[in-house]
């Protein structure tokens, strides 16, 4: 009886065996090699269901970069019927994938479109999805290829075989996506946001800046002065923006440019009250026959930034305790410089495209400045006072055009006086009968009276002076909010003594009015400095802006390396992590997917920033 019995444990041991063997050498898919490709066709949006189980690599089959397949790849194709924005994604397949799409259908002739190896979808529960979004052109056939992520290897469930789920869709396009539907946007901080996946160019839409293009969003703006206008968004793209004025896309005029500048950026001379319509593109790529798509940061800005008494720039001071110093300012310029109401004329010329600096004198001694170098008959003149209309005549002149600028520094300047420590003195820069061009700024300050006279208007004294200025006001950064998952910060402004307004600036942009609270969005990755000045009520700014310095940089995947999870805690679309290990001191993470706890230790997969 006991032999009949083992004989029969035998024979189920033997039959078990079989099933294994059986299952281990699976018959790969019918879409295992490019050549056997699923075809997918149909109306967007597809989905259909598949396995990588007894899948191969072949030979030839292409890696992206740094990836680890797991070798067990299945192959779709899908011809595009339209030009249009795709979105292809893995969400529901059993294993984490890998996610490849290429143009082209035979080994040698694939070129990479666009690839994943893990992105968060929401609504997808199984952690194994991936992603890719990509420009599609009509009649252009494109491989699909699946594989299971290798970098998981250690983990006994990833196996790279599994179910598959593939989903191919054509997102809605931006809400700006045509030109009756433009955003309407206003000038100066903090700009705003440009996305142009999934936008179209409409039926008669003119071609931006002499290229083909082809994902354009729009913009309007309403000038609600007149002057120089720059709009650009260059931040992290070099695509198209282009100025029209015109109430259809078939009325579109073009608004002409006040120079040659690069296709990100675009500068124009506004008229008060016109509406501008403003179109951003990306730049046909003509390997692969689609418009080049970015997210970035949009501005419309007037310039120069001093055209008005109120932004005038302050010069910097050129005494260093020495007998006399200079400062020498090269290649600034007037365009798009316009006159204020009640500003007075300069040199007794009506002028029209005025530009402001404000100097203030740190010691008693002489000042001599010229206006030189310039591209139109200049007009230089300086005053003292508060406000535009309170201002006292000090010195002007009426200069020549490309006129050298002084080389003796003891030679007579365009004007010079004597001035007293503690006085700003207020110069205007214009043109004769109101032209405009580049210009050099040369101001030759001593300590020493002048030895002759150069100007015949006099120079106020301290105490009868309306000019002199209190002590400047102090900056403080009183909070710093930063949301690393949207790549923005913001900050709150106090002066003391209060009743302050304040200049910021970030990197290296100008400074420009701003409030109490100031926020910068979609920041590319990278080091910034964010600095702000309070100016008091009678325009003296502080000389030593607050600063604060931070960082959005990319982290890579953490692969297998094990890292001690420290503590982790949930963020609006993803989770932030801190953990520490070996070759790493403690990072904090903030991802837009989710993190994965096996045995204590913590891995996040594609965060989007950190700070040490």
């Amino acid at each position: 009886m006991r032999g009949g019995i083992a004989a029969g444990v035998c024979l189920i041991c033997a039959l078990w065996l079989g099933v294994a063997a059986d299952a281990a050498v699976a018959a790969p898919p019918p879409n295992d090699n490019l050549a056997g490709a699923q075809m997918l066709s149909g109306s967007l949006p597809l989905r259909v269901t598949g396995t990588t189980v007894g899948a191969t690599i072949e030979a030839g089959e292409p890696t992206h970069p740094g990836w680890v397949p797991s070798g067990h790849s299945v192959w779709y194709r899908w011809q595009a019927s339209a030009t249009e924005y795709i979105s292809i994604n893995t969400c529901g397949s059993e294993q984490r994938e890998t996610l490849v799409v290429y143009d082209g259908s035979a080994y040698g002739a694939l070129t990479e479109i666009a690839a994943n190896a893990y992105t968060y979808i929401p609504g997808c529960d199984r952690g194994g999805e991936s992603e890719v979004s990509f420009t599609a052109v009509a009649g252009h056939v494109y491989s699909i290829s699946v594989d299971g992520d290798g970098r998981w290897s250690e983990d006994p469930s990833s196996t790279g075989e599994g179910s598959v789920e593939l989903q191919v869709s054509h997102p809605a396009p931006p809400a700006n996506d045509d030109f009756a539907d433009a955003t309407p946007v206003t000038a100066g901080d903090p700009g705003f946001p440009i996305d142009n996946h999934a936008a179209t160019k409409e039926p008669g839409e003119p071609t931006h800046r002499g290229n083909e293009g082809g994902a354009s969003v729009w913009f309007r703006w309403t000038a609600p002065r007149s002057g120089g206008v720059n709009v650009r968004a260059c931040y992290e793209n070099d695509g198209l923006v282009a100025v029209y004025t015109g109430s259809s896309v078939a009325a579109l005029a073009p608004v002409p440019q006040t120079g040659s500048f690069d296709t990100c950026d675009y500068s124009f001379f506004a008229i008060a009250g016109v509406t501008y319509r403003i179109a951003f593109d990306g730049k046909l790529d003509v390997a692969t026959g689609a418009a080049e798509l970015f997210t970035s940061q949009g501005e419309v800005r007037y310039f120069p930034t001093n055209d008005e008494f109120e932004e005038a720039v302050a010069i910097e001071n050129p005494f260093t305790h020495q007998a006399a110093t200079a400062v020498t300012m090269i290649g600034y310029g007037t365009f798009g410089a316009t006159k204020q109401p009640g500003e007075p004329n300069h040199a007794g010329d009506p002028g029209g495209a005025s530009v402001w600096f404000e100097w203030t004198a740190p010691e008693t001694g002489s000042v001599q400045i010229s206006v030189c170098e310039a591209e139109f008959s200049p007009l230089l003149a300086v005053y003292v006072g508060d406000t535009l209309t309170q201002l006292t005549p000090i010195a002007s002149a009426v200069g020549s055009p490309g006129a050298q600028c002084p080389v003796d520094r003891l030679a007579t300047g365009q004007v010079g006086f004597d001035i007293h420590e503690g006085i700003t003195y207020d110069i205007a820069v214009d043109g004769v009968g109101g032209a405009s061009g580049r210009y050099d700024f040369d101001l030759w300050a001593s300590n020493e009276r002048l030895r002759r006279t150069v100007t015949k208007a006099a120079t106020p004294s301290p105490s009868s002076s309306p000019a002199v200025r209190h002590q400047p006001p102090k900056t403080a950064i009183t909070a710093r909010h930063i949301d690393r998952s949207r790549n923005s910060v913001t900050f709150r402004l106090r002066s003391h003594p209060k009743g302050s307004s304040f200049r910021c600036k970030l990197d290296r942009r100008k400074f420009t009015k701003c409030g109490t609270k100031v926020t910068y969005r979609h920041l590319a990755s990278g080091p910034h400095t964010f600095e702000a000045e309070a100016v008091g009520p009678t325009g003296l700014a502080d000389p030593t802006p607050a600063r604060a310095k931070f960082r959005f940089a990319k982290l890579h995947v953490l692969d297998a390396e094990p890292y001690s999870a420290i503590g982790m805690r949930g963020l609006p679309g993803g989770i932030e992590a801190q953990f520490s290990g070996a070759g790493a001191p403690a990072k904090r993470a903030s991802s837009q997917g989710t993190a994965v706890v096996i045995q204590g230790v913590a891995a996040v997969m594609w965060p989007r920033a950190y700070s040490s």
